[in-house]
């Protein structure tokens, strides 16, 4: 009785106001009811239409379906709460339950719209499900079924709910059906509606029939079809590909124009990973749940590898550090370190131990990949050591690999915000009132970049800061395999400096 009540709340004449605009933008969902929303690839919406069923993420498995969400934010995707509006039961794994929006206009949406463009081109090929929350709760009244509403995406956090007054009465409604601003990112316009439906021995829950859904929708040029008797629309609250793709757009830029010949670091970054002494995986992390973190999991080191890689190559090297340009073990020496050094990380929190405990942790692997050299050996752990602690505190700041690895980390902070402009990492000297002087501080980068030419005003330092501040915004909510993340990531960037190219 509890979702049939909500369904009524959200038919009433006095909600109707606080949906008005959202059902004018969606057209016909104004005659269905309220609605969740179901958005997959088009090659799994017609595996979803050949089965007959929406399955849950670990009903999946063994169904060949493109994912394009972000490994990090389905790793976050715990165990819920769920009832059936007048009790609680145990916690569900949230994969064993079925996951729609409330509003398919959602960043969310965006980002597999974006991950599905770069891994495979145009045109754009993501569809969305529509399904009356009233057959939901029709279908469920002859089940044994569970619901819960979130307040924002589930892997954000915060609470789910299945509680009629609290949703009646406290839940952020407008803020949820808000398509007034679609540029400004709205966390509560990715609130989530979740149903397990009892069935299966596993305590996975059973399918969805795809029966019961009102229509597709696609984007409004779309040539998707099916025999299936399901109504097709257009849809245009698919985000534009120049907005979707601003980051891969100026990336792109600097890839084909700037100088030290970045493409030809891209065609060799996958063949550098493979030489190195350990694959990259979630096993090798000191904290395995850290491994898909954005901040210092394997999306983080994989760049950080690359941007050690690109700063290491010969032709680099000749300019940026003029008095290593001959050494032929530093481009390998430096990608070991970037490897390393983040891997006895157990949290996101700085700390300034890391570093030490990784050296002391690999060094039996540092040791095996320099076959035995102890120079070698010892700069790479030097530089695996000192990396998280202030440079005045390293022994030995002529390292080349640490001056190396210390600025491929330092390029990474573009992950954190734009690039600053200031004489350190506390912003000092920065004239943009729009910096929160977290992301890489360009000036203080210790290679000679001014030994590269830069348009006046925009020194070369300051161009791959900003490069890899994009590279870090379009690879932030990226599919990312659990292993071979280096050659996901040369595919990734090869595929965004194209994808303006055609």
């Amino acid at each position: 009785m509890g979702l049939k009540r909500l369904v009524e709340f959200l038919s009433s004449e006095k909600f109707l106001p606080v949906t008005e605009g959202f059902r004018k933008k969606l057209g016909r969902a104004a005659l269905v009811g309220p609605c969740v929303y179901y958005a997959a690839s088009y090659e799994s919406l017609r595996e979803i239409i050949r089965s007959g069923v929406v399955l849950p993420r670990n009903a999946s498995e063994k169904v060949s379906m493109t994912d394009l969400s972000s490994t990090g934010v389905q790793s976050r995707r715990n165990e819920i709460y769920l009832g059936d509006g007048t009790k609680t039961h145990p916690p569900k794994p949230t994969h064993h339950c079925l996951n729609f929006f409330l509003n398919p206009f959602n960043t969310t949406i965006d980002a597999m719209c974006r991950n599905q463009l770069v891994l495979n081109g145009r045109p754009q090929a993501i569809g969305v499900i529509e399904f009356p929350l009233g057959k939901i709760s029709d279908y469920l009244a002859t089940r044994n079924g569970l619901w819960a509403f979130t307040r924002r995406n589930i892997a954000a956090g915060g609470r789910t709910s299945s509680i009629c007054k609290e949703l009646e009465q406290t839940y952020p409604w407008e803020g949820i059906f808000d398509v007034s601003d679609m540029g400004i990112s709205s966390p509560e316009r990715s609130a989530e509606f979740l149903l397990w439906i009892h069935g299966r021995d596993d305590d996975i829950s059973e399918g969805l029939p795809i029966q019961i859904a009102s229509r597709l929708l696609v984007s409004p040029n779309s040539r998707f079809s099916t025999d299936f008797q399901l109504k097709i629309d257009g849809f245009t609250g698919f985000r534009e590909e120049s907005k979707l793709l601003n980051a891969e757009l100026y990336m792109g830029k600097f890839f084909r124009y700037a100088l030290l010949t970045p493409l030809h670091a891209l065609s060799n970054f996958e063949n550098a990973v493979s030489l190195m002494p350990f694959e990259l995986a979630k096993t090798v992390f000191a904290n395995p749940d850290l491994s898909h973190s954005d901040l210092h999991g394997i999306p983080h080191i994989t760049r950080v590898m690359f941007w050690t890689h690109f700063l290491s190559r010969p032709n680099a090297l000749k300019l940026l550090l003029p008095d290593s340009c001959s050494d032929a073990d530093l481009a390998g020496d430096s990608m070991v370190a970037a490897l390393i050094h983040d891997l006895c990380r157990f949290g996101n929190h700085e700390n300034t131990d890391h570093g030490e405990k990784a050296a002391t942790k690999f060094s039996n692997n540092v040791g095996s990949y320099c076959n035995g050299d102890k120079q070698r050996t010892q700069r790479i752990l030097e530089a695996v050591t000192w990396h998280c602690r202030p440079d005045d505190d390293c022994p030995n700041t002529a390292n080349p690999v640490f001056k190396i690895l210390k600025d491929a980390d330092a390029l990474d902070r573009g992950r954190f915000g734009r690039a600053c402009g200031g004489v350190d990492f506390f912003g000092t000297e920065c004239n943009d009132t729009r910096c929160k002087h977290v992301g890489c501080a360009f000036k203080t980068l210790r290679l000679n970049y001014e030994n590269v030419f830069g348009k006046p005003g925009w020194p070369f330092r300051k161009n791959i800061a900003l490069a890899a501040r994009n590279t870090a915004r379009s690879t932030r909510n990226a599919p990312w395999p659990n292993n071979q993340s280096g050659t996901f990531l040369a595919k990734w960037l090869n595929n965004a400096v194209m994808i303006f190219q055609h």
